[in-house]
């Protein structure tokens, strides 16, 4: 008998995803990576006009 539940594996849940690693979050070098990747794409982002790019943002 077909059942397409057994053939989709379910998405991981928010308690599935790694949100630690054990190493500090930021260090000059990471502070330094986003912010040359934030300014090589925000003139890209400006120029669509339909995007943003940001950086070292939390949601909760």
């Amino acid at each position: 008998m077909y059942n397409p539940a057994r053939r989709m594996p379910s998405l991981p849940t928010e308690d599935d995803l790694p949100c630690d690693d054990g190493e500090p979050m930021e260090t000059l070098r990471h502070r330094l990576q986003m912010e040359l990747l934030i300014h090589s794409l925000d003139p890209w982002a400006r120029a669509r006009g339909d995007c943003f790019v940001g950086g070292n943002m939390f949601l909760g």
